[in-house]
């Protein structure tokens, strides 16, 4: 899995420490969504130095819980080139960023934008990367879950294309991660890359868990049962939480020892699921006891998983960098207990409405529909959602 050089270094005498401590200058590329406000939450409460950099879309609560707290700089990583003085003007008054975080690399450009104008102000590079690189790689020669090392492309040109054109964004992700690399063979730039399956967590801007829920709370009055594809019936899935990857994220730029840099991690829970597994342990955390399922459609409606190669292993992780992830179950909870909050507080109205109202309804169970809304949620349909729309 590793070369055995390291693997007998790290063997001998790998030991992390925190010992750099608080107070760091930490840049974070994104920020605003899911993972990216979470990790920026806990870095504040640490004591360090942050600023952030995006597009200028507080998501959620983001505006008061993250905004107040760092410094921020609006940029379009697309037009990199246009915001970089005000970014190389705060450098030049916060010394070297002890660590970048990049959660918005989408595209191989966008890093080397960054590195062209920063490379020699930063001390580490994390990458949070998808293990829908591994979409575009070879087929493994082993079994089992798949492996850091299996992120490598088919070697003929046309394969490899066939293999990027159907799914633009692994390759696109992959590509990053070369890019990054690429500038750590030529700069000795420290980076650690993060790949992850599916994300499960709160206050996330695709809204696929949250749509789960309400399928699941609502699927009896409206005649909808749960879609499970053939294909998905048995099949493992990986999945990690959010709050595992803040939690990781905030102590990485305080390990002394480099010899963990320079690698890619697969991140996930320790158990693999299945879709309906997962959709059950929703249902026992929303106190429903019987879900429906239709089970006969392989075009059915799943909004899980997003890759097709099944659950990773995540070894590496838990040996060399102190992965330590909530059980299953746990993670879940938090995350539907989350929901269930903004589906009753104000602070969460505007999310409410949209979720709601993209939440298809057939005419014959409306009336149903907004009673079971008022009765678990105390909602006015009429008032709160349509209303509004007035």
């Amino acid at each position: 899995m590793l070369s055995l050089g390291l693997s007998a270094v790290l063997f001998l005498g790998l030991c992390i420490s925190s010992a750099v401590g608080y107070g760091q200058k930490i840049l974070v590329l994104g920020g605003d969504g899911m993972l990216g406000s979470e990790t920026v939450a806990r870095l504040k409460l640490r004591g360090n130095d942050i600023t952030v950099l995006h597009r200028g879309t507080w998501y959620w609560d983001s505006s008061k819980r993250i905004k107040p707290w760092v410094n921020f700089i609006q940029c379009d990583r697309d037009y990199f080139n246009e915001c970089a003085d005000k970014l190389e003007d705060m450098t030049r008054e916060k010394g070297m960023w002890d660590a970048v975080f990049d959660f918005s690399g989408y595209k191989p450009k966008q890093i080397k934008d960054f590195m062209k104008k920063m490379r020699s102000k930063i001390r580490r590079y994390i990458y949070i990367s998808t293990d829908s690189v591994y979409e575009v790689c070879k087929e493994p020669s082993h079994e089992g879950p798949t492996l850091e090392e299996d992120a490598v492309r088919p070697e003929d040109p046309r394969e490899r294309d066939a293999y990027a054109q159907r799914d633009l964004y692994g390759s696109n992700k992959l590509e990053c991660e070369e890019a990054i690399k690429r500038e750590h063979e030529l700069w000795n730039i420290p980076y650690i890359i993060l790949r992850l399956p599916d994300v499960i967590g709160l206050r996330d801007n695709t809204n696929r868990f949250w749509n789960y829920l309400l399928w699941l709370r609502f699927h009896d009055i409206i005649d909808r049962p749960l879609e499970l594809p053939p294909s998905l019936h048995d099949k493992p899935l990986s999945f990690v939480f959010s709050e595992d990857v803040a939690n990781l994220l905030i102590v990485l730029p305080e390990y002394e020892d480099n010899r963990v840099f320079n690698f890619a991690y697969n991140l996930a829970f320790h158990e693999t699921t299945t879709l309906e597994d997962l959709l059950r342990i929703m249902a026992k955390h929303l106190g429903i006891s019987e879900v429906k399922f239709d089970k006969s459609n392989d075009r059915g409606l799943h909004y899980y998983p997003s890759v097709k190669r099944g659950p990773v292993d995540i070894s590496m992780a838990l040996n060399y960098i102190k992965w330590g992830p909530h059980e299953l179950d746990k993670g879940v909870k938090k995350t539907v207990q989350f929901y269930e909050y903004a589906m009753r507080s104000s602070d969460f109205k505007a999310q409410r409405k949209a979720i709601l109202d993209s939440f298809k309804v057939p005419p014959h169970a409306m009336a149903a529909f907004k009673q079971r809304v008022k009765d678990v949620y105390g909602i006015d349909y009429d008032r709160e959602i349509v209303k509004d729309e007035l």
